[in-house]
Formats: structure tokens, C-alpha cells, sequence
């Protein structure tokens, strides 16, 4: 093989790993986890929906049962589906609970929730929705 014909050869290889490492799905573009906020469901989530553990809505005939027609065409706006799942956390307790999440840098990323609970007895309603995209793991 001569000089030449290996720098062509070197040249294409290193164009096609390139390619391979700049091309991504439009899954992949989506954020592993979207905060969605402004959405209100009917009350009937709190019965379903635990503290520590999500209710998770995988379609639009899961979601219709609990949310009004108008809240649910806001919620289709935000959340596909077809490439993201909606986790529900509701419960109520202490005015001070908060939920927190951290994203481990994995690929598929890996997503931990925390609620860290309030001190104070006065008994409020929490709510949180996440769009989570559907090839990361939930701990």
C-alpha cells in the first residue's frame, strides 16, 4: 500500500468516527429529566400517588383519567409520550417537605429522588411531575 492511498484511508476512518461521534437520536437530544410545572390534576392523584413512590404514566389514555381537558392539552404540550414517561409524586405532609433529585453522568443516565421532610405539623398538599425520558433508570 502506498503513503498515499494510507492518508485517504486514515482520512475516511477518521471522518467516519466523527460522524459516528456527532450523530445523535432526537431521544438522546431530550433532557433526562424536565421539571413540569403550571399543571394541575384532579384530586383523585392523592389517592393513587404515594410519597416515596411515583405514579407513573406511560401513555395519553394513563394520563386522561386524572387530569381536566384543559390541564391535559397543556400536559400534552410539554410531555411526548412516545419518548417520555411522567413520573407523579403526591402526597401531603409538613409545609417544609421538598423533593430533590440528582442525575448520575451515565449514559443511559440514572436519576435518585429525595424527599427531605419539614419539621413544622401543618398538613399541605405537594405535587411534582417530571417528564423523564424513556431510556433512563429511576433509583
Amino acid at each position: 500500500m502506498s503513503y498515499k492511498m494510507i492518508s485517504i484511508l486514515t482520512m475516511v476512518f477518521a471522518a467516519v468516527v466523527s460522524y459516528a461521534e456527532t450523530s445523535i437520536t432526537a431521544e438522546e437530544m431530550l433532557p433526562p429529566i424536565q421539571d413540569i410545572t403550571d399543571i394541575k390534576p384532579n384530586e383523585q392523584i392523592w389517592k393513587v400517588a404515594k410519597r416515596g413512590v411515583p405514579l407513573t404514566l406511560n401513555s395519553k389514555s394513563a394520563v386522561d383519567k386524572y387530569f381536566a381537558e384543559a390541564q391535559l392539552k397543556l400536559l400534552l404540550k410539554k410531555v411526548d409520550f412516545q419518548k417520555q414517561t411522567l413520573l407523579v409524586f403526591a402526597w401531603r405532609g409538613s409545609g417544609q417537605d421538598k423533593m430533590t433529585y440528582t442525575i448520575a453522568e451515565s449514559f443511559p443516565e440514572q436519576i435518585t429522588f429525595k424527599i427531605l421532610p419539614g419539621r413544622t405539623r401543618d398538613l399541605r398538599p405537594h405535587l411534582n411531575l417530571y417528564a423523564i425520558r424513556k431510556n433512563v433508570k429511576i433509583k
